[in-house]
C-alpha cells in the first residue's frame, strides 16, 4: 500500500508529515472529484466520466513506473501466502455484499456471518503458516498496534455513512437540488484535506496517538450535536458547521493514526500494517453501512422517503447520527487505552 512505501521511503521524523499529504491529496480527489464528474456528467453523459478515468489511470500508472524507485525487499517475502489471501478476499467480500443487502432476510446477515466465520478461519490459517499474509503475533503481542486498527475501524465505522445520510436529509427534507446538496456535503472532505497535512506536521513534533484521541473526541462531537439538532428546521450553516467539526476530527485523527500504527512496526512488517489500515478501512464502512441498512430497516419497513415518511426517516437519522457517536466514542476510548507509541 502507499503508506508502506511512504514509511520505507521517509525517515521517522518526516513520515507523519508525508503521510499527511497522501492523505490530504486523497480528500482532495474525493472533494473534487463529485463536483468535477456531476459537471462533466451533466455536459458530456455519464459515459464520459468512464472515459476520463482512463488519461487519469495511465498518467498515474507512468509516475509510478518512472518517477519511483524500487523499494528493499526481504527474503521472507517471496512467497506468497495465496490460502490466505483467498480466505481473507473471500471473507471481507461476503461481509461487503452481505452489508449492501443487510435487510434481505436471511440472504444478507447469512453472508455477514459467513465472512465472519471466514475471517475467523483466515485467523486460523495465519498461525500455521510459515509465511501469513498477516504475522497474528501482531494482534497478540502488540497491544499498541492491536489498539491502533481498531480504533481507526472505529473511527470509519462512525463516519463513513454520513455522506449518505446528509445527503438524502438535504434533499428530502430541506429540499436541495442535488448539486447545491453536495456543494454542503464537500465542506466534510475539504476539512479533511485541510486538516490532515497540519496534523502530519504536529504530529512529527508530538506523541501521534494523543493527537489522534484528540481528533476522534471533535468527530464525536460533531456527530453527538447531528443526532441531537437534525430536524426540519435545523439552518443549513449549523449543518455545515456539524460537517465542518467531524471532517476536521476524521483529518485529525487519521494521519496521526496511521503514523502511530506504521511506527509500531519493524521496516520488514510495513506492508502489512499497511494492509491492516485498509482492512480497517473496509470493515469500518462495512459497518458503517450496515448499521444504516438496519435502522432504515426497522423504522422505516422499507418505506420510500415521501412527505408522509418524513417523522420515520427523521427518527431512522438520528438513530443512526447516534449510533455512529458511539462508534467514534468507543474509538476514542480505544485511542486513549493504547498508551503511548508502540516502537
Amino acid at each position: 500500500g502507499s503508506l508502506a512505501l511512504v514509511a520505507a521511503a521517509y525517515p521517522p521524523h518526516l513520515r507523519a508529515r508525508t503521510i499527511g499529504l497522501v492523505s490530504a491529496c486523497t480528500y482532495a480527489g474525493l472533494s473534487t472529484g463529485p463536483v468535477i464528474g456531476g459537471y462533466i456528467t451533466s455536459h458530456a453523459g455519464w459515459r464520459s466520466v468512464f472515459w476520463m478515468a482512463v488519461p487519469l489511470g495511465l498518467a498515474a500508472i507512468a509516475m509510478c513506473a518512472f518517477g519511483m524507485g524500487e523499494t528493499p525487499r526481504n527474503a521472507s517475502d517471496d512467497r506468497m501466502d495465496w490460502w490466505g489471501s483467498v480466505a481473507y478476499g473471500g471473507s471481507v467480500g461476503l461481509i461487503m455484499l452481505g452489508a449492501a443487502h443487510a435487510k434481505e432476510l436471511p440472504g444478507g446477515p447469512a453472508m455477514i456471518g459467513a465472512g465472519v466465520a471466514g475471517l475467523i478461519l483466515f485467523l486460523h490459517l495465519e498461525r500455521r503458516t510459515a509465511t501469513p499474509l498477516l504475522d497474528v503475533r501482531l494482534l497478540t503481542r502488540n497491544r499498541f498496534f492491536t489498539l491502533s486498527c481498531l480504533a481507526a475501524m472505529g473511527n470509519y465505522a462512525a463516519t463513513f455513512g454520513i455522506t449518505f445520510l446528509m445527503s438524502l436529509y438535504l434533499q428530502y427534507v430541506k429540499g436541495l437540488p442535488p448539486r447545491r446538496a453536495g456543494f454542503v456535503l464537500l465542506v466534510q472532505p475539504l476539512l479533511q484535506m485541510i486538516a490532515s497535512p497540519v496534523a502530519g506536521r504536529l504530529a512529527d513534533r508530538m506523541e501521534p496517538a494523543r493527537l489522534a484521541t484528540a481528533g476522534m473526541l471533535a468527530s464525536s462531537a460533531g456527530l453527538l450535536l447531528a443526532a441531537v439538532t437534525i430536524a426540519p428546521g435545523t439552518p443549513l450553516w449549523l449543518v455545515a458547521g456539524e460537517l465542518a467539526l467531524i471532517g476536521a476530527g476524521f483529518g485529525i485523527f487519521i494521519t496521526p493514526n496511521s503514523t502511530a500504527i506504521m511506527g509500531s512496526v519493524p521496516a520488514r512488517q510495513f506492508g502489512v500494517a499497511s494492509g491492516m489500515i485498509g482492512s480497517m478501512r473496509t470493515l469500518g464502512m462495512a459497518v458503517s453501512m450496515t448499521t444504516v441498512t438496519v435502522v432504515f430497516s426497522m423504522l422505516m419497513g422499507g418505506a420510500a422517503i415521501a412527505p408522509a415518511t418524513l417523522p420515520a426517516f427523521l427518527a431512522s437519522m438520528r438513530v443512526g447520527l447516534a449510533a455512529f457517536a458511539i462508534f467514534s466514542c468507543l474509538g476514542v476510548l480505544l485511542s486513549r487505552g493504547r498508551g503511548r507509541r508502540g516502537g
